[in-house]
This record gives structure tokens, sequence and C-alpha cells, in this order.
């Protein structure tokens, strides 16, 4: 539980009856606010008639208040408590006692990882990282179906009439409480789900890393969507239904709108920028809420008009959840935790209508609504004293509802400053906004290094000066690029088609500036590498492996390395050169050192080429298994097996994952028909003394009969043909000095006698 003082103090009143009544029939009265753009006098966008209560004034939850975890991953709201899924856990934030509650794997969640929420009245469905269980009358419960959803992440649940539909990572479940209720559509089996929308016998399914599309509940059968506005192909983050549309937020292209009836599509964005990449989308009736990394968007769908709403927290870290109950908002980030406030108020609305800058002022203006006298104060502070609010040579002037302020620069360093906008009614209920503003004549300039680009991934570089620069977006596909604040770099990978013929990097500051720069490029095909060994198993001493190479428009060479790894990722052969690749190559079996590998190992092979241009190219990891080490002798073929692998240590029972070894070692021993065979056991000079094996003697003798055992009664190889022989450590390979030389004297050989 967490105490009052962990809450912020200003605490919303929560209105009912003949008194939320007044309420709704004032709030028509309410201009809503809108923000400009940085640094473009004269632009003005349209100002938005949306109810909003105390909007700004927002109380936060997060890990200082008792949450378990600030990265929000769902939050649902029923009459009396809030749901929160993090990271580390379920939450609950009782409203009226403003308590919170934690629940974990302690008390039988299954992971701690809460993925997504649904209210469903008294009971609150809960999904996790690891399958689905049930909250009511305060205890975790059982889903009959659980077992089937154990180990699958619940991405989403939607409730359609009585159903209950879960999105995993594994499909489409479709909950019917009662047993037995639980089915998966074929046509949506094995496919990650991201989101479910939609009503009656259709559904609206988004997916992760692929397009949504329409699910019919009767035929099981799905329809793709060509979505028409959504040209660029960006990737489509959330979905919704209301107000006769299907709503999609993407991640570049803005909200797009499907009218289910017309059939048509509607592109719904300010031009700004950075509402155009969406992540989160919540409805509420005739609005919609958008979720963007530099703050909250409100659409009003019937007045065709956009708000915004910013707070620190939208700025510092991305939206990740957006719930509406009656008169509340709640957003959950990815790190700062939950906001949440009134979202409708009667009494003060503040928005600017300019922010830019005359020499060394800057000029803002703004529009109240509110009972009486209003007052207004701003308040500036440098961020790099974040705590310490000033107030410098500001003149304020009032005219009815429209307030305007000149802020006196003069001997103020370049730096990023924050403005706190606070206005007071007669009634003393008061509003504020934070508008962030950069006293910097550098303009959003950028440097670009554009050396090698190839169809497929490229990595762009380039370098900026502006040092209030906060997020760098390269095209084609909305890449956000990694930053280097004290080198004042910038790097993103991108990939490009043939038919690209530019690259676009937009630049955004601290206060909402942004800048797109666009380069002519030319796109070379794709080089086409390919290396692959023409036999996936050999036998390291006794045979060699080859490599088949293949290449396409490959330009002129710097060099090319072949390399050879062990499972735990240690190199053990490497090839390479600056001349022209070779059509293909050998492995003999040896390590760098020119010592025959072990056998019964397995291995992985790759080929990197890296042009004189710098572009690199490598082709993924392939497999290679060495099962056996085969030797020529005097008295025979020697097959040999290491006992590290094929017993346990001391012991002589062969291990049942390697029982595939000896289909290998019956193809070698068909080939000598009529030859006798001799097992013998070899161990190193280790002391062992068990009651079962009182020396390495009896060991080895023991681990040579089950290995002549296997062979007779697994392989049916006549008894006749098989004598065993223990040697102990008598005859070791190598020095016993080391692990790797008494690796190898632990070893089971069978001999192939000469005729």
């Amino acid at each position: 539980m967490v105490p009052d003082r962990a809450v912020t103090t200003i605490r919303p009143k929560i209105l009912r009856g003949n008194e939320m009544m007044k309420m709704i029939k004032r709030q028509f009265l309410i201009i809503g606010m809108v923000v400009f753009i940085l640094n473009i006098p004269g632009a003005f966008a349209e100002p938005v008639a949306l109810s909003a209560k105390q909007a700004i004034k927002w109380q936060t939850l997060d890990r200082a208040a008792g949450l378990s975890g600030n990265f929000i991953n769902c939050i649902c709201v029923n009459e009396e408590q809030v749901y929160i899924g993090t990271d580390k856990g379920l939450n609950i934030f009782n409203k009226k006692s403003r308590k919170l509650t934690v629940i974990s794997q302690e008390h039988g969640l299954p992971h701690e990882r809460i993925l997504s929420l649904m209210c469903d009245g008294t009971k609150i469905w809960i999904g996790t990282e690891r399958g689905l269980v049930l909250w009511e009358q305060n205890t975790l419960k059982n889903i009959p179906a659980g077992e089937i959803l154990n180990n699958l992440k619940i991405n989403i649940i939607y409730k359609n009439d009585n159903n209950i539909f879960l999105g995993t990572n594994k499909g489409l479940f479709c909950f019917r409480p009662g047993p037995g209720s639980l089915t998966s559509p074929a046509a949506l089996k094995g496919r990650n789900i991201s989101g479910i929308s939609g009503n009656g016998k259709e559904l609206l399914i988004n997916f992760f890393n692929q397009e949504p599309e329409f699910y019919n509940l009767t035929t099981d059968k799905t329809e793709k969507i060509k979505m028409e506005s959504n040209s660029l192909g960006h990737k489509v983050r959330a979905i919704g239904s209301s107000c006769d549309y299907f709503w999609f937020a993407t991640d570049g292209g803005g909200l797009l709108g499907y009218n289910k009836t017309k059939k048509e599509w509607q592109a719904l964005s300010q031009d700004r920028g950075v509402d155009k990449f969406l992540s989160v989308l919540a409805e509420d009736g005739k609005y919609i809420w958008l979720g963007t990394f530099y703050g909250l968007f409100c659409f009003n769908y019937l007045e065709k008009k956009w708000f915004y709403l910013k707070h620190g927290l939208f700025t510092e870290y991305d939206i990740s959840a957006i719930t509406v109950y009656d008169e509340y908002i709640w957003v959950g980030t990815a790190g700062g935790g939950v906001v949440y406030g009134e979202k409708s108020t009667p009494y003060i609305r503040t928005f600017l209508l300019e922010r830019y800058f005359m020499d060394e002022k800057a000029l803002i203006k703004g529009i109240v609504r509110g009972k009486g006298t209003l007052r207004t104060k701003i308040e500036y502070c440098n961020t790099v004293y974040p705590d310490i609010w000033l107030t410098r040579n500001a003149n304020i002037s009032n005219h009815g509802d429209e307030f305007q302020a000149i802020i006196d620069f003069n001997n103020l360093p370049d730096n990023v400053y924050q403005f706190k906008i606070t206005v007071w009614d007669a009634e003393q209920n008061f509003n504020q906004e934070m508008v962030t503003l950069v006293k910097q004549n550098a303009p959003l300039a950028l440097g670009v290094n554009l050396n090698v680009l190839r169809a497929g991934r490229n990595i762009i570089k380039g370098d900026y000066e502006n040092q209030t620069i906060e997020k760098i977006i390269l095209y084609p596909g909305r890449i956000s690029g990694t930053l280097d604040r004290m080198a004042r770099t910038f790097s993103g990978e991108i990939n490009l088609s043939l038919e690209d013929e530019q690259i676009q990097v937009e630049a955004f500051d601290l206060s909402g500036r942004s800048k797109l720069f666009s380069y002519k490029i030319k796109v070379n095909p794709e080089p086409q590498l390919n290396i692959a060994a023409q036999k996936s198993v050999f036998n390291p001493g006794f045979d060699v492996v080859n490599f088949a190479i293949s290449q396409k428009f490959i330009q002129e060479m710097d060099y090319w390395k072949f390399q050879i790894y062990s499972e735990d990722e240690i190199l053990i052969r490497e090839f390479t050169a600056s001349s022209d690749l070779p059509d293909s190559l050998t492995w003999d079996g040896q390590d760098q050192l020119g010592e025959t590998v072990e056998g019964g190992k397995l291995w992985h092979y790759s080929l990197k080429v890296r042009e004189k241009d710098g572009y690199e190219i490598t082709t993924p990891q392939q497999a290679l298994r060495s099962n056996l080490m085969l030797e020529k002798q005097k008295r025979g073929l020697v097959i040999q097996i290491s006992s590290s692998f094929l017993f346990d240590s001391g012991q002589a029972e062969i291990k049942s994952e390697y029982h595939y070894l000896f289909k290998d070692i019956l193809k070698i021993i068909n080939q000598y028909p009529g030859c006798m065979l001799l097992v013998e056991g070899h161990t190193d000079n280790t002391p062992i003394k068990t009651y079962q094996y009182p020396s390495n003697q009896q060991l080895s003798e023991a681990r040579a009969l089950n290995v002549s055992n296997y062979l007779i009664k697994q392989l049916s190889i006549e008894k006749k043909r098989t004598t065993t022989l223990g040697y102990g450590s008598s005859r070791p390979r190598a020095s016993n000095k080391t692990d790797k030389g008494r690796k190898k004297n632990r070893r089971v050989e069978i001999v192939i006698l000469k005729k």
C-alpha cells in the first residue's frame, strides 16, 4: 500500500448527479488547446472545441509512489479500481483510498510481465508473458483452458458479445466461459497478434510486422486490407473501431480512418510531423486518443478537429498505454509510470497561438476562458537548473479572453528554457501550460555520409551542430536514428530497394521544430554471397569437407574471411585472403594449431566479404557436424568416440541422446563385411574408486562391454565378430598433465580389424 503523501496532493473532484449534468452543459463553451510549431510566424492551427477538465493538471503514479515498475504495458479501469500492468507485476490503485496494491508471481501470476488487461464487470482478465489468469473477488483464479494457454504471450484481450478473444504470439483464441470452450481459428493459427477490434461477425486483427486483416467469425476466413491512404507502407501500431470507422494508428502516416459503410479511406493528421508517429490508440465516444513520442493527441471525429496535451513525462518517455473512463484519462509511459487527470472542466483553458523569437525577445500569445477576472503569470527556468523558477521582465497584457506576453531574453545565454504559464479565475481555479523555447539562432543543419548504398541493409551516418536536436528520423522506413550527443553524430540502419531514388533525414529539436533534408541517391544491386558444405556430416582425421562458394554483384574486394566456430562460439579455423574469392574451400578437420578436432561435435561456419568501398556482406551461420573420428592404423580402421559426452562422469551407461551416433558407426562397419571388431575402453589417469567401479580398469572394461552389447543387440552385429578389452589409463593418446590431454584419453575405440 502507498500512503497519501506518495501521490500528488492535487486531488480531482469526482462529480455526480445534477452537478455532473450542469458540467456537461457547460462543457460545450470551452475552447481547446492547440499548439503551433516553433519559428513559423503566422502559422495558425484551428482551435478545437473540446471539453477538457484540468487536462494539464496531471497527477502521477510511478515507482516512487509504489508502482512495481515504471514500464506500463496496459491499463484498465472499473468503478472502484485502476488496474495497471507493468513489467514487474499487476498494480491495483483504489480510487477512493488512493492506495496501491501489487500482485506478483508470489500471489499466483504465471509471469510478472503483464501484457494485456480487460475489465469485465468485477472480473479482470490478465494476459501475461506466460498465460492467462482471472482476478475476481480479490483472488487470482485459474482459467479452465489455462493449460492450453501456458507459455503463450497474451498480447491483447478483447470482448465481443459473450466471447472473449485472446490475441497471442501463436494465434487467436476464442474463449467462452465454460468447460471445453476454448477454440483456435485455423485461419489465424501461429500468427503473432498485437491488436483486436471490430464488432458483430467481423473482427479487425493487427499483427506484429504484418499488415492488418479482417477476420470473419462465421466463415473462419481472413481478408487482406488494401490501405489506400498508407501508400508508403507505414507500420500500423494500434487499431480501434468507433463512429462508423475503423481506426489505424501508424508509425509515420498519422491516423488513418476507414469508413465501414462507404468503404472509403481518410488520412487524418495535422501537418506537424510528430503527430504522425502514433503508437497507442484509445476510443472515447467521438474522441480518438493517440499517443506519440512527443505527447498526447486527441482527434474529435465529429468536428474533425485536433488538440494536443503535453507533459514532461510524455516527451521524456514514449506513451505506451491510454485508457479513458468517465471523467478521467489514464496514460501509461514506457519508463515514467502513469499520468492521470480529469479530462473536462468548464473553467480554464490556455493555449499558445505563437511561439517564436523577435530578436532577443520571445512573444507568447494565448486564449483563456473562465469565470470573472482572470490573472496570468509566466515563469521560466533554464533546463540546466530545472527546479529554479524565475520571472524575468515578463510584459503581460490581457484583452478580454486573450493574453499576450513578451519575454526579454537580453543577457541570457543560448540554451533551452522551460516556461510555465499559470492562469487563475475569480474562484481560484487554475490551469497551467508548459512551453519549451530555445534561444539559439543555429539552424537545424545536418551532414550525412552516403558512402555506399546497396539494395538491402545500409548504415547511414551523419553529424549535427545544433545542440537542441532531440530526435532524428531516417526515411524510407521511419527509422529512429541513434544520437551521440557528446560527439554530435547520429547513425541509423535503413533498407533500400533498387527503386529508391532518395534518402530523407528529419531532425526535431526540443521545442517541436522540425526540418526535412533530402538526398538524391543511386542504389546498387545487393551483393549475393552463398557458401554451402557438400555434406553436413564428416569424420575428422578420416575425410575432409568441401565448401562450394557462389557470388554475384560483388565489386572489388578488400578481403574475404571464412571462419569455423565451435558450439560455444570459439574460433576453430580461419581462412582469409585479399585475393579474389575462390569457387570452393576445403577443411581437413584441423584447428588453427594443426591438431585434429574432436569428433561428436557441432560446428558453425560463415563467409564474410568486405569490398574496398567498405561494404560488407556475411552469409548466415550454417551447421556442420563431426560425429566421429576415424584413423587408419596397421591393424585396421579405428573409430574413436569421446567418453566425455558418450557417458556421464564415472559411469558406463550410454547416454540416450547419443544413440544416434551408432547409426553412422553401422554405416562404416557395413563397408567391411566379415571383418572382426575389437571394442576398447580407455580412461585418463585420474583415480576413481566407487562401489560400482573400484578402478579405471574396471570402468574402461564396463564401457567397452556396453558399447559392444549395443552393437549386438541394437544393430544386429553378430556376437562372434566382437571382442571387448579394457585398458584403463595404460594407453593414453595425449599427456594426462592437461585437461585437453585427459579429455582425449577418455574414449572408446571400435577397431575394424584387417582380414
